[in-house]
């Protein structure tokens, strides 16, 4: 029995290592998954929810009133911010990744110390005390500050 606890624990000691080149879906997964887990995500999630509920009211009571119908631009306005609201991620997705192209491939190494990372210009360490928080997709691993922005998040591929 000991030795089946032993064999375990030295499973576990293992470092994970991972080689990866981050993709703009990669890095649009992880701000989503991110944004998910904040505060200030969840405020932008409601207001997207409220915005277009305030527009659907909106045009159908312009379009049941009295038939007089000018058209309703605030409401244009408005479905314009959702969209654009929606596609922040990407777009934010987008402009990490001309950065992480720069940077080439990534090496990951994950131990219970932190996390080792490695590119063709830099190196780092970040601990774990850092990143209390640790968010795992299907597609996407995130680790991230309470406070920091999505380009201070540290995240790679699952290694599912």
């Amino acid at each position: 029995m000991a030795e089946g606890r032993e064999a375990t624990d030295a499973v576990a000691e293992r470092p994970v290592e991972l080689a990866y080149r981050h993709t703009v879906d990669d890095l649009a997964a992880a701000i989503r998954t991110r944004a998910k887990t904040t505060r200030a995500g969840l405020f932008r999630r409601r207001l997207r929810i409220f915005t277009l509920v305030v527009t659907a009211v909106g045009f159908l009571l312009s379009t049941l009133g009295d038939g007089h119908r000018d058209t309703p631009w605030l409401l244009y306005l408005a479905l314009a911010f959702v969209a654009f609201m929606t596609a922040v991620p990407r777009l934010q997705a987008r402009q990490l990744h001309r950065l992480s192209e720069r940077q080439g491939d990534f090496r990951v190494v994950v131990d219970e110390t932190g996390i080792r990372l490695t590119t063709a210009h830099s190196s780092g360490t970040l601990d774990w005390h850092l990143y209390p928080r640790y968010v795992e997709t299907r597609s996407c691993s995130c680790c991230s500050a309470p406070t920091s922005p999505p380009s201070a998040s540290s995240s790679c591929p699952s290694a599912a």
